[in-house]
Order: structure tokens, then C-alpha cells, then sequence
């Protein structure tokens, strides 16, 4: 415990001496920041720009040497207004020269239209699409969190929006992004990749479980890996971005799980086959949700045991030695699959 102390202390010494320590020096033909250690030091000729840093409300100078890091001034350097109006001089913001070039690229794009106020109007109107539709995703995603009733026709929404997202970005000709960028004016359907796809995940997990995990590994990754490559197909863009691209590749993988899933529980034809298992202990488990879980003893499926979720007015009828009754099918795509489907008190 001491030597966690100790190394805190150490920490919090060293971002105070380096907060002390900083200096931004500005010379005519060139500009110092001083930090702790190391003083490194920029000229003017050698910066080709500058970016606003969002997140921390400063702003970065980029060298002009592609193998130097970009450096950041912090926020809590105060500067008066002499600095940007003397120092930088004719320095281009970079933040804004992207915006016009992709603009310009826009507006140069023969696809979508003969004149490039046609073009600029199919911008525009890509915006129009892009906002409703990603407010409808929003909605039906807390919907399926929240309330998900009736539970066929909010799955269906849920699984069929990914899709239409998909099929409007590969017939709006570049107009519309899957994802969204900093400083691109493309509109984008980005809530629509997002928050479907784990609002369905999170439905199958909680609504229903699996025989064998293996089984639905290879549909998550049949389902997700034909999404991924549609994406691909309808936003060439993305594969410029790696890490825009890994992104969505997690999210299509995440409604590979979900509405994979899913389609096999709601699709399911097979018979019923009932088991029994009993109650070994229940708990609660808080965080930025509350779930209400059963400990099961081993059963026949689960030799080792299981956990299951159930809702609260469940959780609370049942108690260690009560047995719940599963009912467990096989799955329209060969995931076998169980559910809670009533439960019996334990004898007296």
C-alpha cells in the first residue's frame, strides 16, 4: 500500500512541477515550449499549419516534416490576442482548408449532377435524409433498451434499419458517409451503424442464451462478415480511414451477434424440449444499470452450472431451492437456444 502511495505522490509531483515548469516562448522566426525535461522548439517556416484541438480547446502546430508529431498548446497557456495576430501571420488553419477541399471535391463530383450548384444541392439534400433517419435510430434504439413492445415489430425495426442505412449510402453516389469524420461535410448515417446494432446485441444477450457459444460465434461472423463487406461495397470511403473502418467493423460484427440471434430464436419452427434447474443462490448487480440474476446448480445442457437474467418481479417470486424451467429449441440457423419459461416453488 505504501508503494502505491509513494508512486501517486511521485505522479502528482510531477504533473505539478510540469504545469510550473511550462513556458511558450515566441521569438520572430520561431516558437519554444519548455516542458519539464525538454524544450523543443519549432520555426516558422518549419509549421505548415495549425488545428484546433476540440477536445482540450487548445490548438496543434503541425510540423511541415511529416515524421514530426504535431505539438499541442494547451488551453491553460493563456495567450492574448497579439499572439494569433503577429506570430502565425499568414499560417492556414487546417481545419478549415479540409472543409473547403472536400467541398470543392464535392462540388467537382460529375455524379451527382451536370453543374456544380446541382452538386452542392445534392449536398444538401443528403443532409435532409441523413438527419431523420439517424433520429428514427436514435429512437427505435432506446426503444428496444427501454421498452422493447411489442417485441417482433421492434426487432424487426431494429434489424431492418442497419440495412436501409447501407442501401442509401451505396445509391447516394459518395453524397452520404457511413461514418462520421472531423472536418468532412459529407452527411453521414452514423447512429444508424451505432446504436441498432448494440441495442440488438444487448437484447440477445439479455433475452435469451445459447447451448454452445460456438454455434453463435460462426453466425455473428457469417452475419457480420456480409454486412462489413456491404459496407465496404456502399462507402469506399471508409477504407481510407483504418480506424473509422475498425469501428465499423465491430458495430456490423455487434449486429452480426444481435440480430443473427435473433432471427434464429423469432424464426425458430422447432419443437420445445423442457429442463428443470434449481435456484442455488440469486444476487443483484448495480452499476449504470441494475440486472437481477440466478445462480443455477449443474442441469442437464449445463453441467457445470449457469447464470440467468431475469426480470425484477421474477427475481423476486423465487428464491435458493425454487427451480425455474427452461424452454429450449434449436434454432432456425442451428444456434440451439433457451428461455425462462415459468418456474416451480420448491416442496415445503
Amino acid at each position: 500500500m505504501g508503494i502505491v502511495i509513494g508512486a501517486i505522490a511521485v505522479l502528482g509531483a510531477y504533473c505539478a512541477l510540469s504545469v510550473l515548469r511550462a513556458r511558450l516562448l515566441v521569438f520572430p522566426d520561431r516558437i519554444e515550449i519548455r516542458g519539464l525535461v525538454r524544450t523543443r522548439v519549432l520555426t516558422r517556416d518549419g509549421i505548415v499549419g495549425f488545428r484546433v484541438d476540440i477536445k482540450d480547446a487548445g490548438f496543434v502546430l503541425v510540423p511541415r516534416d511529416g515524421t514530426l508529431r504535431p505539438e499541442k498548446i494547451a488551453a491553460t497557456i493563456k495567450l492574448d490576442e497579439a499572439f494569433f495576430d503577429d506570430w502565425p501571420g499568414d499560417l492556414p488553419n487546417l481545419d478549415e482548408n479540409d472543409v473547403q477541399q472536400a467541398q470543392a471535391e464535392i462540388a467537382s463530383d460529375g455524379r451527382l449532377g451536370a453543374t456544380p450548384e446541382e452538386r452542392l444541392q445534392a449536398l444538401e439534400k443528403g443532409r435532409r435524409l441523413a438527419r431523420p433517419i439517424n433520429i428514427v435510430a436514435l429512437a427505435a434504439s432506446l426503444w428496444g433498451f427501454l421498452y422493447p413492445r411489442p417485441y417482433p415489430l421492434v426487432i424487426a425495426i431494429l434489424s431492418f434499419l442497419p440495412l436501409l442505412a447501407l442501401g442509401l449510402v451505396a445509391r447516394a453516389k459518395g453524397i452520404l458517409r457511413l461514418d462520421r469524420y472531423r472536418n468532412d461535410p459529407h452527411p453521414h448515417v452514423a447512429a444508424v451503424i451505432i446504436f441498432p446494432p448494440l441495442a440488438l446485441a444487448v437484447r440477445s444477450l439479455t433475452d435469451f442464451y445459447v447451448v454452445y457459444w460456438t454455434h453463435a460465434l460462426w453466425l455473428t461472423i457469417g452475419v457480420g462478415a456480409v454486412m462489413c463487406y456491404a459496407a465496404v461495397r456502399a462507402d469506399p470511403a471508409v477504407r481510407a480511414r483504418p480506424g473509422g473502418l475498425s469501428a465499423i467493423v465491430a458495430f456490423l460484427l455487434a449486429y452480426g451477434y444481435g440480430a443473427g440471434l435473433q432471427a434464429n430464436a423469432l424464426l425458430d419452427r422447432s419443437a420445445t424440449t423442457t429442463y428443470v434447474a434449481t435456484i442455488s443462490e440469486k444476487y443483484v448487480s448495480r452499476g449504470r444499470s441494475t440486472s437481477y440474476s440466478l445462480k443455477l446448480k449443474p442441469w442437464a445442457l449445463k453441467q457445470n452450472g449457469s447464470t440467468v437474467t431475469v426480470l425484477p418481479n421474477l427475481f423476486k417470486a423465487l428464491e435458493p431451492g425454487d427451480s425455474v424451467i427452461f424452454a429450449v429449441r434449436q434454432g432456425a440457423f442451428g444456434v440451439p437456444w433457451y428461455a425462462v419459461q415459468s418456474y416451480r416453488r420448491r416442496d415445503p
